[in-house]
C-alpha cells in the first residue's frame, strides 16, 4: 500500500556554485507525521453592486506549515539540525502522496522558522518544525529533445489542471548565433522569445544558455558545468520578445497549445513545464 512521503531538500550558494543535500522524512531515524498547513487561504476584496456583493478580487494567503517528526535517537535530531544550519535555512518540501496507484511527487518552498527542542515520546524524539511557505505546491514535467539545425521542434502542451499559470525552464547546448521559442495557445496571445547574435565562444562544449521564467526567480544566463554563471543575459540586447514586454513566457491557466523550440544548429535542450497547485 503505497503511503505518502515527505522529505526536505537544503540549497546554499558556496561563491556563484549551487549547493545541494536532502533529508529524508520518511525513514527509521527520521519519521514526519500529522502535517498541518498544506493549503492556503483566500482572501476576496468584495465589490456592492445594488443589494449584492460580488468579488472583485481573490487573494491567496499561505498558511504555516507544521511538521512533527519523530527521530530515533539525538543523534539523528543533532543531524536533522545540522543540515537545516547548513542550508541556511531555506528549504524545498518535497511531498509524495498517492495518486492513481502511483506516488506523484509536489514541491513547495519553504523557509524553516523554527525547530523547537525535542521531547521525549514514547521512546522518539518528537519535535514540530514551523515553516512558512515562500511559493504554491508545484509538479514538474522534465523533457529532453534534440534539435536539427534550422528546423522547429513542436512540443504539444495539455490543458492545465491548476487555476495558476504555468512557468517554463530550460537550459540548451546550443553552439550557434540564434535560438528561438514561442508558445501558442487555445485561448491566449502568441509569446515569442528569440536569442539573436550570440557569442559562441560563450556557448562552448563546457557551458550551457539556462532560462526560466519563475516569478522571482527569472533569469537568462550562460552557466558551465558546476552551475557557476559565466554570462547574465538579463539585460543585454540579445534577445528579441513579440506580443509581450518581457522575455519571459508563462502558460496561461487551463490552456492549451503548442511550445516551439528553433536553433540555427544541432543542439540539445532540458526543459521543465512547472504546473502550480493551490493545495495538495
Amino acid at each position: 500500500m503505497l503511503k505518502r512521503e515527505f522529505s526536505l531538500i537544503l540549497q546554499r550558494m558556496k561563491g556563484r556554485n549551487l549547493e545541494t543535500k536532502s533529508f529524508d522524512l520518511n525513514s527509521k531515524t527520521a519519521f514526519a507525521q500529522n502535517p498541518n498547513g498544506l493549503g492556503a487561504n483566500s482572501e476576496f476584496d468584495m465589490l456592492k453592486v445594488g443589494n449584492r456583493n460580488t468579488i472583485n478580487q481573490q487573494k491567496y494567503n499561505f498558511s504555516q506549515i507544521q511538521l512533527e517528526i519523530a527521530f530515533n535517537s539525538y543523534d539523528s535530531f543533532k543531524s536533522f539540525f545540522e543540515i537545516l544550519s547548513w542550508g541556511d535555512y531555506k528549504a524545498k518540501l518535497v511531498y509524495k502522496i498517492p495518486l492513481n496507484n502511483q506516488l506523484e511527487t509536489f514541491t513547495r518552498d519553504v523557509v524553516i522558522n523554527s525547530v523547537p527542542k525535542s521531547e521525549k515520546i514514547k521512546g522518539y524524539l518528537a519535535s514540530t518544525i514551523i515553516m512558512t511557505p515562500l511559493s504554491f505546491w508545484y509538479k514538474d514535467t522534465n523533457n529532453t529533445i534534440n534539435l536539427v539545425a534550422e528546423e522547429t521542434e513542436y512540443i504539444s502542451i495539455q490543458e492545465g489542471k491548476s487555476e495558476l499559470a504555468r512557468t517554463l525552464i530550460f537550459n540548451v547546448s546550443n553552439k550557434g548565433s540564434k535560438f528561438e521559442v514561442s508558445y501558442s495557445g487555445n485561448y491566449s496571445k502568441s509569446k515569442y522569445f528569440a536569442l539573436k547574435n550570440l557569442d559562441s565562444s560563450d556557448l562552448n562544449n563546457l557551458n550551457r544558455l539556462y532560462y526560466s521564467s519563475e516569478d522571482g526567480d527569472a533569469y537568462i544566463n550562460v552557466q558551465n558545468s558546476y552551475g557557476t554563471i559565466k554570462k547574465d543575459l538579463l539585460n543585454s540586447t540579445y534577445f528579441d520578445v513579440q506580443n509581450s514586454n518581457t522575455p519571459f513566457i508563462q502558460i496561461p491557466a487551463y490552456d492549451f497549445g503548442w511550445l516551439r523550440f528553433t536553433s540555427d544548429v544541432a543542439a540539445t535542450v532540458i526543459y521543465t513545464i512547472r504546473e502550480y497547485y493551490i493545495a495538495v
